[in-house]
């Protein structure tokens, strides 16, 4: 009915808007720099770029909290909540914490924000892939997803992360688009 209509636009707002910003912010970022850079190192460039990227990052956070509330309601999708809700405090922090001064080097555990960022991305694949598997989602295509992005990060590793930037683009709106394909089925 008309509430699952309004929720599934509370869910597809952060998957569409935070997707496009992650690409203007890079593209921007690359206008005056010259340089293709990570989503976080393009966002840190500037004092307005950084201050929209937590804007918007806050508040796609605050679309998934109210979405995984809603969610709530029905038992079986209540561990996917949880992971929806962690997900989605993780993409907070780490936008908060996100500052010139971050260490732009995957998996720099010393850093906070590399730390949660990667924390963040874990539970929206998690929650990505247990959202699917509840819906209905093909096991084929969910296997499919996780083979994507496995060849992705592959081709991303072996390039020295020379085209970080586009993996993550890869990543996200991969993801984007299985959640919202599952909250046609929800």
């Amino acid at each position: 009915g008309s509430d699952r209509l309004g929720m599934n636009a509370i869910l597809y707002a952060p998957l569409i808007v935070v997707n496009i910003w992650h690409g203007l912010v890079i593209w921007l970022a690359r206008r005056r720099s010259g340089i293709w850079r990570s989503i976080s190192e393009s966002a840190a460039s500037g004092d307005v770029l950084l201050r929209t990227h937590r804007i918007v990052h806050g508040m796609g956070a605050a679309c998934f909290y109210a979405y995984a509330s809603w969610l709530w309601q029905w038992p079986h999708y209540r561990l996917a909540v949880f992971i929806l809700m962690f997900a989605a405090t993780c993409d907070m922090v780490q936008s908060l914490v996100l500052s010139k001064r971050t260490i732009h080097r995957s998996f720099t555990l010393s850093d906070v924000h590399q730390v949660t960022s990667w924390t963040m991305a874990t539970g929206y694949f998690a929650f990505s892939l247990l959202f699917g598997y509840i819906v209905g989602i093909s096991p084929v295509w969910l296997t499919t997803y996780v083979v994507w992005l496995v060849v992705v990060y592959g081709i991303s590793y072996a390039t020295r992360h020379r085209y970080f930037w586009l993996a993550q683009m890869v990543f996200f709106v991969s993801t984007a688009i299985l959640i919202g394909l599952s909250g046609l089925e929800a």
